[in-house]
């Protein structure tokens, strides 16, 4: 309950001034390290105000695989399936549907989703968090009946596997790697209820600050209310949100991998490495972008750029688009050392034309 109210007070300080004008977008986010992580940053404007330009840094949770798996880090790996599907949309869908809406020749390229493992945790009524929620306001609920039920909704999925050995363990594909969790404590640990007598006493407490931090959580029959928040539903309230405002910047990604699982020092495990790239879609990312044109500039933003360049093609009634092609066709082999036509070695074109955009690889031809 401190750190909550900490986490507030950050974040309501953290709204002030930028440039002149008030920022109502700070916010604190906490990662917790695993087996591997990743950073994103994101750049874009105030909800409130499109005038305040933020750039944002969020350290994300890594894959966290143990000998022993339990709620906490069932959450983690729930958070790394949802920001893996907003870097595989971004990425994936995002970068070859602009060049679909561009119009430029181009070949699909297959990738493997998430989708699935994301709606078997989160998706209403069926999700495991979901159901984890609804167990906690029955009277009679259990860790057991919880894993009943869970089995008996997923028995047909190909994320949910019932154990067939251990009784009181679960296992879910992750896009990282399969992960067996263990049932026991996934109530109590979503609840996160004191004792009522040591509630009832916080809340009798003379001190205002440690009054107002507790509030009566607990229905009389000692279950959760419907309406009292739990571990899971905050949890995934919270990330929904977070990637709600990820969606809406401009967002770059920095891929951390660990280069052998010892942490010891010069030491290069080349399987270990690959199992890790593997698992973050690192080499469908690669593909896409040898394949693909990182450097994309609509024609005017050229034309202004390259004016001095240009200039003597720019009659009175010139059009920007067959003004570039001259430039580009003229220069390209030249100065990129590039076969003639300006086509790259794999036979993509080193730059291409659409519909409102100039797009060129990765080798500067400028």
């Amino acid at each position: 309950k401190v750190f909550a109210w900490l986490l507030a007070t950050i974040n309501t300080r953290l709204n002030g001034v930028v440039g002149g004008k008030t920022s109502t977008s700070g916010r604190a986010d906490g990662g917790a390290s695993g087996s591997s992580s990743s950073g994103s940053g994101g750049g874009g404007s105030s909800k409130e105000d499109p005038d305040v330009r933020l750039i944002g840094i969020l350290d994300i949770f890594g894959f966290e695989i143990f000998d022993q798996n339990s709620l906490e880090q069932f959450l983690i790996n729930y958070a790394n399936e949802s920001l893996q599907n907003l870097f595989n949309r971004q990425l994936f869908l995002a970068e070859q549907q602009e060049y679909v809406r561009e119009k430029l020749p181009w070949t699909q390229v297959k990738y493997v989703g998430n989708e699935d493992i994301v709606a078997t945790i989160e998706q209403k009524p069926t999700g495991i968090l979901p159901m984890l929620d609804e167990e906690c306001m029955l009277p009679q609920g259990s860790d057991t009946r919880l894993l009943g039920k869970m089995n008996t909704t997923h028995a047909a999925s190909r994320v949910f596997l019932k154990s067939r050995t251990a009784g009181d363990t679960f296992q879910i594909k992750h896009f990282a790697g399969d992960v067996s969790y263990s049932i026991h404590g996934f109530l109590e640990k979503n609840k996160d209820l004191l004792y009522p007598d040591l509630e009832e006493m916080m809340l009798m407490c003379s001190n205002p600050f440690v009054n107002a931090l507790f509030k009566k959580t607990m229905a009389p029959t000692g279950t959760l209310s419907r309406y009292t928040p739990t571990v899971g539903g905050q949890f995934r309230i919270g990330l929904n949100t977070l990637i709600t405002e990820l969606s809406e910047t401009n967002t770059h990604f920095i891929r951390c991998v660990k280069p052998n699982p010892a942490k010891e020092v010069s030491e290069f495990d080349s399987k270990y490495v690959l199992e890790q790239m593997r698992c973050v879609g690192m080499l469908e990312t690669v593909k896409v972008r040898k394949m693909g044109y990182s450097t994309r500039v609509t024609f005017p933003q050229f034309i202004e750029r390259y004016k001095l360049v240009v200039a003597p093609l720019l009659t009175p009634a010139y059009e920007a688009k067959r003004v570039i092609e001259k430039l580009l066709t003229h220069i390209s082999p030249a100065m990129s050392g590039l076969p003639g036509g300006g086509k790259a070695n794999d036979s993509i074109p080193a730059w291409q034309l659409g519909v409102s955009k100039v797009f060129l690889r990765d080798k500067p031809i400028l």
